[in-house]
C-alpha cells in the first residue's frame, strides 16, 4: 500500500471539530490562510491538510508544508502526520523516507492513531526504516484499538504480522505494547478495584 494513497482517505470536514476552526471558515480556504498567516495553529494545519489532499479544490504541497511546518514545530500531531506523509513521499520537499518516519514516530507518540497506523505500516514495509515485524506489530495494534479510518486495516495487518511471530516475541510486543502505553502515551493500564473491606 503506498502512502500517497493512503493520505488522500484524510476527510477535511471531520478537522474542523478536532480543530476548533470557526465553521463559518469551513469552506473558505482564503479566510483559513489567513488565519494561518497569522499564526492560528489550527488553521495552519486545516489549510495544509486542504492544500495536502486537495479537499477544498487545490492540492499544492508546497503550500501544505509552508502551513505545516509551524504546526509541527509546535507538536501538533495532525501536523507531524501530515508532514511525516510528504517526506515518505516528496511531495512538496525533497524525499526523505527517514525523516518522514521520524515525524509519524512523533505524531504516533502524541496518540495520533493514523500516525500509529503509517509508523507501524513502515515498520511492516520497511519504508524508511529497517522492517521490525515486532515494531510494527506493537504500533499497529495501538492504531487498531483506537477509532480512526485505518482502525481495521490496523487490525488485519496485526493479524498478518502474528502468523509470523513466535510465541515468545507476541508476548514480548504486549509487554512493550503495554509500557508503551503507561511511559508514552500516559495510558496507564486499568487496576483490579481494591477489595471493599
Amino acid at each position: 500500500m503506498q502512502f500517497s494513497n493512503l493520505a488522500r482517505l484524510f476527510s477535511l470536514p471531520l478537522i474542523w471539530l478536532s480543530l476548533q476552526v470557526p465553521s463559518s471558515l469551513a469552506n473558505d480556504l482564503t479566510d483559513i490562510e489567513s488565519l494561518a498567516k497569522q499564526g492560528n495553529q489550527a488553521a495552519q494545519v486545516a489549510a495544509g491538510q486542504a492544500f495536502f489532499t486537495g479537499s477544498m479544490g487545490e492540492t499544492d504541497y508546497t503550500k501544505a508544508v509552508r502551513y505545516l511546518k509551524p504546526a509541527a514545530e509546535a507538536n501538533h500531531p495532525i501536523a507531524k502526520r501530515l508532514l511525516g506523509l510528504a517526506y515518505l513521499e516528496g511531495k512538496g520537499v525533497t524525499k526523505d523516507e527517514k525523516f518522514g518516519v521520524k515525524l509519524l514516530n512523533e505524531a504516533a507518540k502524541l496518540k495520533d492513531a493514523e500516525a500509529q497506523y503509517y509508523l507501524g505500516h513502515a515498520f511492516h514495509k520497511g519504508i524508511g526504516v529497517d522492517a521490525n515485524l515486532i515494531t510494527a506489530y506493537i504500533w499497529l495494534s495501538l492504531s487498531s484499538e483506537a477509532h480512526s479510518p485505518h482502525q481495521a486495516n490496523a487490525q488485519e495487518e496485526v493479524s498478518r504480522i502474528k502468523h509470523f511471530l513466535a510465541p515468545g516475541q507476541i508476548e514480548q510486543a504486549n509487554a512493550i505494547l503495554a509500557s508503551l502505553k503507561h511511559l508514552y502515551l500516559q495510558q496507564k493500564a486499568e487496576k483490579p478495584q481494591a477489595a471493599q473491606q
